[in-house]
């Protein structure tokens, strides 16, 4: 429930309880009717018992509708018809309850542009103020006729209608002056509740961007430290042993020392990569490529491991397209890399080529590996995220691969999907457009194959 519900209906509530109090003075004017008997009270007394037994049971009404009521304009009808009431009931008792022409019953019909004043505004009392006028024009016509030999008065017409469009002036005014301090003060309270929002947001922000940096200076400082700390200690070996050794230990030593290089090259380059994303300096140049040739780049990229990637272009896939060869080389790459790393030892890789809908084209990496849950299909494209399986948990890697993966491809105006069931293994596919918007067309490069993520 918003706060301008609250208070309308807080307001129409409150004039059921003011309400009731007209049901107590019917009643009362009731009684005493009856009491005093007179020949009056034949016609006074059904008409009284049924407007006050007819308020209450309205009244009880609008009470409860207005309490269902679930938007500002289903309580705006509630009060339009309980105001409406408000002025026939009013307006009737002003008549049933009149014994003589000097009866002040009539005084109570003014609450009538106070209360058109509360709900509408100036409009809402000059509203009211009318009907009361037309009211006293017509009852003092019937005082004439009913209680001779009192004269039609016009003097007493104008003195009490003037007196009624007085009160809805002034109560109009001062409604209209509480209305516009009560939108002030609304506006005020909204702006402050969203500058609070914003501010929790922002609060919330840092935080993550606070929980992002421990985790970034926490993971990278282990992952730059394991690769330095090997390449360190093969290299301290070999300056203080490089007699004792033999050429195979030699041999042994340098390829560790290489591939710890190569490993420490990713990280760096992985994380510049990220550098530049979260900052949208990358930059993309497109270039017409055959498909052919970023399918063999990518196997050629794999070294001895590209014996196990089979690749395959379906029939009706274009021969050639606009794309930034080294980024999407590099999403292929590590998609490649990562299935050959969590694939069965000799398992097979399928890397695929086909048609796409809508003039795209569709890249598939298909592994045997232990597969991926339904739950972790969102979370392993986030940054520092892995699937939880045992064999990611043994596996070398800052989990960054596949958040730059897609957001390399997002930013070629494709999209990367994933299916894959615990123990099925799994398959990524990259989808890209044929041709790129507002491509630049350039002779294409030499292309060298990317980095595994």
């Amino acid at each position: 429930m918003t706060q301008d519900l609250a208070a309308a209906r807080r307001t129409e509530l409150e004039f059921v309880a003011f309400r009731w109090l007209a049901v107590v003075f019917g009643a009362i004017e009731t009684a005493m009717a009856v009491r005093g008997g007179g020949s009056s009270s034949s016609a006074i007394v059904p008409l009284s018992i049924v407007m006050t037994a007819g308020l209450g049971v309205a009244n009880i009404a609008i009470w409860s509708a207005a309490r269902r009521a679930d938007d500002r304009r289903q309580l705006a009808q509630v009060g339009a018809v309980a105001f409406l009431l408000d002025v026939v009931v009013v307006l009737a008792m002003t008549w049933a309850f009149t014994n003589d022409p000097q009866d002040a019953v009539w005084l109570i019909a003014y609450v009538l542009p106070l209360e058109g004043a509360a709900r509408y505004g100036r409009s809402g009392a000059i509203a009211a103020a009318f009907a009361f006028t037309g009211s006293v024009f017509l009852r003092e016509l019937y005082l004439a006729a009913q209680f001779a030999p009192y004269r039609f008065s016009l003097e007493s017409v104008e003195f009490r209608s003037a007196m009624a469009f007085v009160i809805a002036m002034t109560a109009g005014t001062f409604a209209g002056s509480l209305h516009l301090e009560s939108a002030r003060a609304n506006r005020r309270a909204r702006e402050a509740e969203a500058a609070a929002e914003r501010e929790a947001a922002a609060r919330a922000r840092l935080q993550e961007l606070d929980d992002l940096k421990s985790d970034f200076i926490s993971i990278t400082s282990h992952e730059l430290r394991t690769p330095v700390a090997a390449v360190r200690g093969f290299v301290d070996t070999l300056r203080r042993r490089r007699g004792e050794l033999t050429e195979d230990e030699v041999g042994e030593f340098l390829d560790i020392i290489h591939d710890q290089s190569q490993r420490l090259v990713r990280l760096v380059e992985d994380l510049l990569d990220v550098s530049r994303l979260e900052a949208g300096r990358l930059t993309l140049e497109w270039h017409e490529v055959p498909v052919a040739g970023i399918l063999g780049s990518c196997v050629t990229g794999m070294g001895e491991a590209g014996s196990r990637v089979h690749v395959r272009e379906v029939a009706g896939c274009p021969q050639t397209f606009l794309t930034d060869p080294q980024r999407l080389g590099q999403a292929l790459t590590n998609l490649v890399g990562n299935a050959l790393k969590f694939s069965p030892p000799g398992g097979i890789v399928g890397l695929d080529a086909e048609p796409g809908d809508d003039g795209e084209i569709v890249f598939s990496v298909r592994d045997d590996g232990p597969g991926i849950p339904q739950s972790e299909h969102a979370k392993i494209f986030e940054r520092f995220e892995q699937a939880n399986s045992e064999a990611t948990r043994n596996s070398k890697g800052v989990g960054l691969g596949l958040y730059i993966t897609r957001e390399l491809v997002i930013a070629m105006g494709g999209t990367v999907t994933l299916e894959s069931q615990v123990g099925s293994g799994s398959t990524f596919r990259i989808t890209v457009p044929v041709v790129a918007p507002a491509a630049q067309q350039a002779p294409a490069p030499p292309f060298e194959a990317t980095r595994s993520g």
